[in-house]
């Protein structure tokens, strides 16, 4: 209850259409629960079930979701009612709710365990913020419980089935299941492994349909060709996640974050176009008015063969933070990993707005505490805002809101 995020929508309802838009409150769920229920509720399959993002399972958040219901109205069904979910408004639109159909999110978080005396650093921090954006890093969560979804998604990348399957074991497989996989009792590690765990269950599908003894190539590659694409995109995705922190650590290391160098790729904000900063001195008085007024961002990397490349300086760092995990930008470019396509890629801005900051300091039944609120656009991270206001690491007190 101390950690609330609340959609800021992109556009309203218009009041008519075959789709209906819920506006929930969820507790303890995460938006794929949420989607159950809804779906079950609609009597609709959960393709039928649209949303904008996801949202935390640890919190309190409100979110639209849509429901593909033709001919169909909120009044021609009973009123949804369950213990962690309520609807706090619906209406009709014309089409489904996708990823993405979102401005951003409001985030409002109480930290606790804090003294009071630390509420003027914490307003300090977030005027600076407020001015010169939050560093974009990609939260602890993107990488997974074990913090290893970029590990496999190298092992994905350089097509090594092998290390991948004993990697996913090694990191994140259940207690239970890794014990029983290491002792090679393959059977009961299947039994016993969780319905959800997919990526587990591929490979040692495969280990006990061959009544094998231990795991090889042949059989790691064909468990990884029956994992869902879904899953594999994610790994891909935080290895991607993965360098762009490393280029993000090394641009603030070097003070550079928030400016433009020549060769730069420079983010606009109001519209997501990308451009490359060239070396006219006449326009680094404008160029700098543009950063100041957080019109424009330079940009850090998302890996893929169509990804477009900096320059210079520019460049030399991003292969670097490349090679700081093993990979070369050959690699990235031309490899086809076992029949999964490595992502196209793209530019992502180094830092963010964050906007309508606010900040108190207030107790309640539970103690002492500093509540924090503020907006970032979708797909962005609340627990770089803990982390710099606290100067702790913030993994554990708030999660992602994507999307």
């Amino acid at each position: 209850e101390d950690f609330l995020v609340e959609e800021i929508p992109l556009y309203e309802p218009e009041g008519e259409g075959e789709h209906i838009y819920l506006f929930v409150e969820k507790k303890n769920l995460s938006t794929f629960d949420l989607i159950d229920i809804v779906a079950r509720h609609f009597g609709v399959k959960r393709r039928d079930v649209g949303y904008a993002g996801l949202k935390d399972k640890a919190a309190i958040t409100r979110q639209v979701v849509s429901i593909h219901t033709p001919g169909r109205t909120p009044e021609d069904f009973p009123m949804l009612q369950h213990p962690l979910v309520s609807v706090l408004w619906t209406d009709l639109h014309r089409n489904k709710l996708r990823l993405g159909h979102l401005r951003g999110n409001r985030f409002s978080i109480r930290i606790r365990n804090v003294s009071l005396d630390r509420v003027l650093d914490a307003q300090r921090v977030m005027k600076i913020l407020h001015t010169r954006g939050v560093p974009n890093f990609f939260g602890p969560q993107r990488f997974g419980l074990s913090r290893s979804n970029h590990v496999l998604g190298r092992a994905l990348v350089l097509d090594q089935p092998l290390e991948l399957a004993r990697a996913l074991f090694r990191h994140d497989a259940s207690p239970n299941v890794r014990a029983a996989y290491e002792a090679g009792d393959f059977q009961k590690a299947l039994q016993i492994c969780e319905t959800w765990r997919e990526p587990e269950r591929c490979i040692l599908q495969q280990l006990v349909r061959a009544n094998a003894t231990e795991l090889d190539e042949t059989l790691a590659r064909r468990g990884v060709r029956e994992m869902s694409s879904r899953g594999t995109r994610f790994w891909n995705s935080a290895l991607q996640s993965a360098i762009f922190n490393e280029v993000l650590s090394r641009r603030l290391a070097a003070g550079t974050f928030d400016v433009v160098q020549p060769g730069d790729l420079a983010f606009k904000h109001v519209n997501g176009a990308v451009f490359r900063v060239g070396d006219g001195d006449e326009d680094a008085a404008d160029l700098r008015h543009r950063l100041d007024t957080m019109e424009i961002s330079p940009t850090g990397p998302l890996w893929g063969p169509k990804m477009m490349r900096p320059e210079r300086e520019v460049e030399q760092l991003e292969i670097e933070a490349l090679a700081a995990h093993d990979l070369t930008p050959e690699q990235i470019d031309g490899r086809r990993a076992d029949g999964w396509k490595v992502l196209d890629g793209a530019r992502r801005p180094l830092r963010i707005p964050l906007t309508d900051p606010e900040i108190e300091a207030g107790a309640d039944e539970h103690g002492v505490y500093v509540r924090l609120a503020f907006d970032l656009p979708r797909g962005c991270y609340a627990t770089t805002v803990l982390r710099e206001v606290m100067k702790v690491d913030a993994a554990g007190s708030a999660e992602e809101s994507e999307g």
